[in-house]
């Protein structure tokens, strides 16, 4: 959800206690952490369990898991609700301090309010901010500043991605997926690279590119722009901060570059560069991770830490010392002479940067590649220009979509990327089921390999279990035969002393072995109930029970997960069906209205999700014309506001239009329109216009019920 930006962003002194929904996010924890150690009262909660939380309850702050109304307490007026952009309008917490009237801030108002008094140099780009921001804190840290910092990942050198420094220093890092970047007033900025990103929210790639200019228009006026300039989309910045007056400092390998890398070597591990600062040569840096991308994220570091007036040598010891981020070409382990890495690379720039980097730590050996697209809308865009990208690897699993925030979409999937990969077919392999990805990655590694595991979501638990998968085969059947000799030898001696107590344990054995491992109650059959668009076949494929497997063994969460996936489904009930047998009951989506995407024609139900095709337009269902644009968000209010209309009214309804969220029309039959607004009062909405339509007029506006117009 988005939320607006106050127009004066309250202190951190001001905002009495805060309470955080989606506290486990990176961006959120990060913003929680300053404020409970600067002596804020902070509660929070979120869906999952992240990692970023043990650290907090560390800190005395309360995470709840899951959502819930409750988890307020007796928060009031004076309190405040930093709210992710991740959380849903009808999140019981969301809608429970809307109710109690607490204020309702975003995350970028959450981290302004914690910047106040002091310096800040927010690191920006469409790839490489979090590693920049990280090289950037460790250098100050170096060199003794004792900055306060957040992060996007875990910082190696302290183990946390934020902390309250005692310096005058603010290093953030400023993401522009929500248009956060431009709230924060840096004192200087890092811009890495622009390129095209976030289209879900800017619409255009001119549209994101133009929020860059505008983000160097929030600098002070006696602040310092650093930008990486080998990148066009960077080097575009230079007239703009210069001709606001800014100091600009061009950083890149290239010869317009102000701070030059020259003389860089990759090898195994490490990246090694020479810096020359305007003509003046510094001396040599040897960081120790790998990536020519790297080089240039410590060069910008190095860029603004030069510009404070901070020593060179202070600077390079930080980033000599710099050990990593969490995700960011992070070793998970090494197992059977397999290496396994994993990072955070989802954008193709991203994925051939570390590719390359990935090559260097390879050596001798292949890079196998896990990699799971982020987003559908990412992956609809760029999903063909992410499968060029993996053909830099020797063999490539790709995995399904990860939804994140958004609805998942069957025309877009893991198979789009999984076709653009340059490689021979048996050597790319698209593995929708996270869960069956590390058997795949087992199958294909050998001894001198690398595995790399790249994406934003969730890919990052296979690292651990792969690498373990990958060492376990060769000892495999030795551990399970000395395991067995072990369990034989213990119930012989128990044999021998309680006769009885063995025959128990037996007959105990034996039914548990008929009900968990035997063929007896196997699964023979599944019966699909309640499907109508889809066929029966199609649900137990997407069901994918192991046939022939004991009942009780079989994994119903996970086969409700799997039968969700599918987009027609709204929900799914699995139970087992003894003796031999499971059971799926699904509610299938209802279209309320059709929404042309590109030339094909796709049902909408009321929340909004695009689920099925249709050859021909249904005579019975409403159009939605969804102008350019568009986000998904604006879709769902539009499926609101048809739900919302009584049979007798939307029989009159031609289409709608939908150009933002409180920006639709109706446009009836008989040629006249209706001004709607948002899906907001829409019961009430519909009563005025059956009231309006008895009259003369082409144009109705009921956006605001209480006082409607006619033209």
């Amino acid at each position: 959800m988005r939320l607006p930006v106050p127009d004066a962003i309250p202190g951190v002194a001001e905002l009495g206690r805060v309470h955080f929904i989606g506290i486990g996010g990176a961006g959120l924890s990060a913003i929680a952490r300053i404020m409970a150690a600067r002596g804020v009262t902070v509660t929070g909660s979120d869906d999952q369990d992240t990692p970023f939380l043990p650290s907090l309850r560390e800190l005395g702050v309360t995470c709840h898991l899951g959502y819930d109304a409750s988890h307020l307490g007796d928060l009031g007026p004076d309190d405040a609700v930093v709210v992710t952009t991740a959380a849903r309008e009808d999140n019981p917490e969301v809608l429970e301090a809307r109710r109690r009237g607490l204020r309702l801030l975003p995350r970028s108002a959450g981290l302004a309010s914690v910047m106040a008094d002091r310096r800040v140099l927010a690191v920006a780009g469409t790839h490489g901010k979090t590693t920049t921001t990280s090289l950037l804190t460790v250098a100050l840290l170096a060199c003794d500043t004792d900055p306060t910092y957040a992060v996007g990942g875990v910082l190696s050198a302290t183990g946390r991605n934020a902390d309250a420094g005692s310096g005058e220093l603010f290093v953030a890092e400023a993401d522009e997926s929500d248009g956060a970047f431009l709230v924060y007033r840096p004192h200087a900025a890092i811009v890495t690279n622009v390129g095209a990103d976030h289209l879900d929210t800017w619409g255009t790639e001119e549209a994101y590119r133009a929020a860059f200019t505008e983000f160097v228009a929030t600098i002070d006026a006696d602040g310092f722009l650093v930008a990486c300039v080998d990148d066009p989309g960077a080097e575009a910045l230079r007239p703009v901060a210069e001709a606001r007056g800014l100091t600009f400092v061009g950083v890149g390998e290239g010869e317009h570059a102000d701070l030059r890398a020259l003389d860089v070597v990759l090898e195994g591990t490490t990246s090694t560069f020479t810096v020359v600062d305007r003509g003046t040569e510094l001396g040599r840096v040897r960081l120790a991770i790998p990536g020519r991308h790297y080089v240039l994220d410590a060069l910008a570091a190095l860029g603004v830490g030069l510009r404070l007036g901070l020593p060179f040598e202070g600077l390079k010891a930080g980033l000599e010392a710099f050990g990593g981020t969490g995700r960011r070409m992070e070793a998970k382990g090494e197992a059977g002479g397999v290496r396994v890495y994993d990072s955070y690379a989802h954008q193709p720039i991203e994925i051939a940067g570390d590719l390359e980097a990935a090559r260097s730590v390879a050596g001798q050996g292949r890079v196998i590649v896990a990699f799971q697209p982020h987003l559908v809308s990412r992956t609809r865009i760029f999903g063909a220009r992410m499968g060029e990208a993996l053909g830099a690897a020797d063999e490539v699993v790709v995995l399904g979509v990860y939804l994140a925030r958004e609805d998942a979409d069957p025309a877009v999937t893991g198979a789009l990327v999984a076709d653009h990969v340059p490689l021979p077919a048996e050597r790319v392999a698209f593995v929708p089921d996270l869960d069956d990805v590390p058997a795949a990655l087992v199958a294909r590694a050998r001894p001198g390999d690398l595995v790399l595991t790249l994406g934003a979501g969730s890919v990052t638990e296979i690292g651990p279990g792969s690498s373990h998968c990958c060492g376990r085969a060769a000892v495999a059947e030795s551990s399970r035969r000395r395991f067995a000799r072990r369990q034989w030898a213990r119930r012989w001696l128990r044999l021998r002393y309680v006769v009885i107590g063995v025959l128990t344990l037996a007959l105990l054995a034996v039914g548990a072995w008929a009900l968990w491992f035997s063929s007896l109650l196997a699964v023979e059959k599944v019966e699909v109930v309640g499907a109508d668009v889809l066929s029966a076949e199609e649900v137990e494929a997407a069901a994918a029970v192991p046939m022939g497997d004991p009942v009780a063994r079989v994994d119903l969460d996970a086969v409700r997960a799997r039968v969700e996936s599918l987009a027609v489904v709204r929900s799914a009930d699995v139970t087992r069906a003894w003796p031999d047998g499971v059971r799926v009951a699904v509610e299938e989506r209802v279209a309320v209205a059709v929404v042309r995407i590109g030339a094909v024609l796709r049902g909408m139900d009321s929340d909004g999700v695009v689920f099925r095709d249709y050859r021909e337009p249904p005579g019975d269902l409403p159009r939605v014309d969804a102008l350019s644009g568009v986000t998904s968000e604006a879709l769902r209010e539009g499926a609101a506001v048809v739900s919302a209309l009584p049979e007798d009214l939307a029989a009159g309804v031609d289409h709608v239009q939908v150009g933002s969220v409180d920006q639709i029309r109706l446009v009836l039959r008989d040629g006249r329109q209706v001004v709607w607004g948002s899906a907001s009062d829409s019961e009430q909405k519909a009563a005025v216009l059956e009231v309006l339509l008895q009259q003369d007029g082409k144009v109705f506006d009921v956006s605001v019920p209480a006082t409607p117009t006619t033209r």
